[in-house]
This record gives structure tokens, sequence and C-alpha cells, in this order.
């Protein structure tokens, strides 16, 4: 009786510590996934040879601005953001160099990607389709 209460006493021992490193590894698995990122560019539709719009294409996002990691770049296909900043209403908006990104542009339509990282470690991401003209 006494051999089958010590062969017990492991085994509840193993078991707790299992539970333990599932609980604890947890959270770093969740913490490898991609923030997905409403996001919406403005203006939606770039005329490729024309500077009446300005040299300036911003994307707003649903992301908090709070969340974003300002000492990693935020990006918009490989082209880092010369202003990120909080709307309104707190959320991440930023501005990129369009006469930089027309070169990524092609003709009818792009979609544009936003990509950052948040304080949290994740990575974020978000696309919208702009259209391209002549």
């Amino acid at each position: 009786m006494q051999t089958l209460h010590l062969f017990t006493t492991p085994l509840r021992w193993s078991s707790l510590i299992l539970a333990l490193l599932f609980l604890a590894l947890t959270p770093l698995r969740a913490a490898d996934a991609t923030v997905a990122v409403d996001v919406q560019c403005s203006p939606s539709t770039v005329v490729l040879h024309s500077v009446a719009t300005g040299d300036c294409l911003t994307v707003h996002t649903d992301l908090r601005f709070s969340s974003v990691d300002r000492t990693m770049p935020v990006e918009l296909n490989g082209l880092a953001a010369y202003s990120v900043f909080s709307d309104n209403r707190g959320n991440l908006v930023a501005k990129f160099n369009l006469t930089a990104l027309r070169e990524l542009l092609t003709l009818p339509s792009t979609t544009l990607t936003l990509t950052g990282m948040t304080t949290q470690g994740q990575v974020f991401s978000g696309a919208d389709v702009v259209r391209v003209v002549k």
C-alpha cells in the first residue's frame, strides 16, 4: 500500500509541472500570430503623372496608436513611413512619400500592404487596393 502512494506522488507532481509549462508557453505561441488591421489608403486613386494630389499617401487604420512599437518602422510595401501619428480616435495613421511609392505602383491597381510591430512584439498587417491611372 505504501508503494502505491509513493508511485502516485511523482505522477501528481509531473502532471502539475506539465500543466504549468503548458500555461506558461501558451501566450508565447499566441504572440507569433500576425494581427490583422483594417487599412484605408488616401487617395484611393493615384494618377501616375500628376502632382495635383500632393506628394503624400496617407494610410488610416483601426489599430490603437498606443499599441504600435514606434521604435520599429511602419512600412507600406517595404517603404518606411515618414510620419506616424494618432488620429482623433486614437488610431494609427501613417504618411508615405508618394513619389517614392509611385515606383511600386502598377496599372490598373496595386495592393498596398501596411506592416509594423506592436508593443507586444506581434507583427501587424493590413492591405488596401489602390486604383492606378496614367
